[in-house]
């Protein structure tokens, strides 16, 4: 009997041992599980943050500085053109004006403009507007002229050929001529040259 218990109680020994062992066995897993999943988790992403402008702040506006090399006419070109075209008379009774060459610009100390009549010839009169730095200076003649032409032209004067009727021959072919210089003097328009009567008619 006493071996029976021996044996018995050996097995129990050897029962608990192994009980105990696998006890701990679990107890380990258990804790390198929780150590690997506290070691691989993964912290909360940062929220990001927004700032905003106060609700009253006043809008910014940027305003563009004028170009200090710019040469623009004040007021646009088209409607310089149309000013000074309002302010002399008509090529004649029910005519108007139509633009022909120009050099116009706000820059220059003289440029100017060749009014034509609209839907006339050569024959048709004509005017100039003479500008400086963009601003109207006035015409080249007092009344409107037929057959002129611009032969040159530089930064402060334009020359202008003006040709008329001096005897019988066709209105087509006037065999006059003469060349008048408008030139800018530093305070205003000079003429240079002088319009005979022949062509003029004596109106001014």
């Amino acid at each position: 009997m006493r071996k029976v218990s021996q044996r018995v109680a050996g097995s129990s020994a050897a029962a608990i041992t192994a009980l105990a062992l696998g006890l701990s066995a679990c107890s380990i897993t258990i804790d390198r599980s929780t150590r690997e999943s506290e070691g691989t988790s993964t912290p909360a992403a940062a929220q990001p943050t927004t700032q905003q402008s106060g609700a009253g702040a006043p809008a910014q506006t940027t305003v563009a500085s004028p170009d200090p090399d710019s040469c623009d006419v004040p007021g646009g070109e088209s409607a310089t053109i149309s000013n000074a075209i309002s302010r002399i008379a008509p090529p004649m009774a029910g005519g108007s004006w139509t633009v022909g060459q120009s050099t116009l610009d706000g820059c220059s100390d003289l440029s100017y403009v060749v009014l034509e009549t609209a839907g006339g010839t050569a024959s048709s009169p004509y005017q100039l507007l003479i500008f400086h730095d963009g601003v109207m200076q006035g015409t080249g003649t007092r009344c409107n002229l037929p057959y002129q032409s611009i032969v040159d032209s530089g930064e402060d004067y334009v020359t202008v050929n003006y040709r008329y009727i001096a005897g019988d021959e066709p209105n087509a072919a006037p065999q006059g001529s003469v060349n008048i210089t408008y030139q800018w003097t530093g305070s205003g328009v000079e003429m240079i040259g002088t319009l005979p009567e022949a062509a003029t008619g004596g109106q001014c």
